[in-house]
This record gives C-alpha cells, structure tokens and sequence, in this order.
C-alpha cells in the first residue's frame, strides 16, 4: 500500500510533493550478514550464542527469540534459547547465567529484553562476562565509552547507536557542524537505564566532535521547535505517530527507532497464531513528503540492529578462537 495515499492529486496548479527515499533495512541486514558469513567461513569459526529468555505475555517476546534464531541462523551462528518462567528470581536467573557462561564453547550469551519488572536490568548484565556481552551495555563497556583511554577500538559501543551510525553512513550523511536531535520518551528514558544510557552517553561518543547533540522529551512545550532545528532526528518513543511532517526541517533525514505493538495480524503460515503489528513514533507518510530520507518502523533500523549482533557474534567468536591460551579474549 502507498505511503501516501491521502497526499492530494497533482494538477496543474499543485506540484505532487517530494517523497523521501525510505531507507531498505533488509538489503542493509543482507550485506551485514555477508560480511560476518564471509568472516566466520575465512576463520572457520562456528560462533555459539545462547539467548535466555523470560517468558512473558510481551507479544514481542516471541517475534524476538524467532528473529533472533533466524538471522543470527542465517550468519552462521548456532543459535540456542533457554526460556525461563516468568516468576524466575534473580538468583535463579543468576545461576542460569552462570552454568552457561561455564561451558567454554559458548561464545556469546544474550539475555533478552524486556525484563519482568522485577529483575533489575543493570543487575542482570553486571552478572555477564563483558567480554560475551555484545550489545555493549554491559558497565564495562559504558566505563569505556567515558575513559578517553579506551576510546575507539578498545570501548564497545551500544549496538544501538552502531546501528544509527550505520544507517548514516549508508545514506552518506555529513555529520561534520551537523546538528542531531534525539526525542525520547521522558517516563521510557526514567523507567530503562539501557535506553538512558544509550541516548545519554552512547549517541554522543559515537558522533564527530563537531556534531551538536540534543536530547529532547517529546512532551517538552518546544518539542516540535527544536526537532525542526535537525539536520538528523532520531525518534525513541513509546507513543505512534507523534512526529508530523510540521516537526521536520525540509532535507532532514529522520531514523525511527522504537517499535510499539498496536494491533496483531494472522500468522501468513499458521491460522492459529498471530503476530504484533508495529508502529513507531513517525507519521511515514506525513513525514516521508518532508524528510530527505527517513528510516521507518518496520524494516529500517530494526534489521541493521539484527546485522550488526551477528556481525559481532562473529568477530568475538574469532576473537575468542585465536586468543592465546589463557589470554582473555
């Protein structure tokens, strides 16, 4: 269906408007995998990756564990998933997460969010070895990030903000003297230390010095104001359609980043299922007759994040095989 339906009909008075380029996730996905497919195979590696996983009536919970399988599948990766009750205690999930860290073949272990509310996040990543933590959440990787010292190739950065600078750079955006605003979700940003840091100390250190950074609460009275200031507008929040064509500076290029569950659909394969129907916090059509480019829900940043967990998966993999003995890897 087109993104612009309600757009009016050219005539010969009114110009049809400028449609933005929307940015393919999947073939950006396909070229990652690629690319960590090509390294496994050079360094005959097999990564191993276990998930763990808290069930939950999260509709998400499901798509993720089936997605991550897949993709991470695709790259070559063996994928396996322990999936735990949803009364799971933090000493149980302490113990899970030590018995599979003290198999010696598992490259990677992921614990996937969201947690039940009450399993402390920042507590559960303390508990994994930072050197088989991905993501780059683990308070290793944040200390890093802050220790000039580390900068660069030693700091793991958040593979969120990877995945935005990814999608930059293959829109080659000039991110010298740019100005990059972040609208977030005030009560998201207070309830999820992962996105705090991530928008807080994340986004900034993987941009140049010479890029102005702003974070800005969608509910602020200058909200739309200051989002009109972008050269790039990052979008995380939890309510859909919140940014209009009006919030967008003409040219602007606009990655939409948190998916909101707001409906279901029948499974294409399985009558008995359904899955979730994700929305994110950009009106596509309005914004999309705007913005130079905008990265959309779904099928933009969503299956770069993917790529890029398998491109890591892999690099620690062949870290971790051509370490010397004893040496952490």
């Amino acid at each position: 269906m087109s993104t612009h339906t309600s757009a009016p009909a050219p005539s010969e008075t009114t110009a049809p408007p400028t449609v933005g380029t929307i940015f393919d996730g999947a073939a950006a996905q396909a070229e990652l995998l690629e690319e960590a497919r090509d390294l496994a195979a050079r360094s005959r590696v097999v990564p191993r990756l276990v998930l763990v996983a808290i069930d939950s009536a999260n509709p998400l919970l499901p798509v993720n564990v089936a997605l991550h399988t897949k993709v991470l599948g695709a790259a070559g990766v063996d994928v396996s998933t322990t999936l735990l009750g949803p009364a799971t205690t933090a000493d149980e999930l302490q113990a899970t997460v030590a018995g599979i860290q003290a198999d010696p073949t598992v490259d990677v272990l992921m614990v996937l969010l969201p947690l039940p509310e009450h399993l402390d996040v920042r507590e559960v990543l303390s508990w994994i070895d930072p050197d088989r933590e991905i993501e780059g959440l683990h308070p290793e990787h944040a200390r890093g990030l802050l220790a000039v010292s580390l900068a660069g190739e030693q700091a793991r950065r958040p593979v969120a903000a990877e995945a935005v600078m990814h999608v930059l750079g293959k829109l080659e955006v000039d991110l010298s003297d740019a100005t990059v605003v972040v609208l977030v979700d005030a009560d998201l940003m207070a309830q999820n230390p992962v996105a705090h840091l991530v928008a807080r100390a994340a986004a900034p250190a993987a941009l140049p010095v010479s890029t102005a950074v702003v974070l800005v609460p969608h509910t602020h009275p200058r909200a739309a104001e200051i989002s009109r200031m972008a050269d790039v507008l990052v979008v995380s929040v939890e309510q859909t359609r919140v940014v209009t064509g009006d919030w967008i500076s003409p040219g602007a290029v606009v990655i939409d980043f948190n998916p909101v569950v707001v409906g279901t659909r029948p499974h294409p394969k399985d009558p008995t299922r359904t899955l979730p129907v994700i929305a994110g916090g950009v009106d596509v059509a309005d914004v999309s007759a705007v913005a130079s480019s905008l990265c959309a829900i779904p099928g933009g940043v969503g299956p770069v994040m993917l790529g890029i967990l398998a491109r890591e998966v892999v690099r620690t993999a062949v870290r971790r095989a051509t370490a010397p003995a004893g040496a952490s890897s």
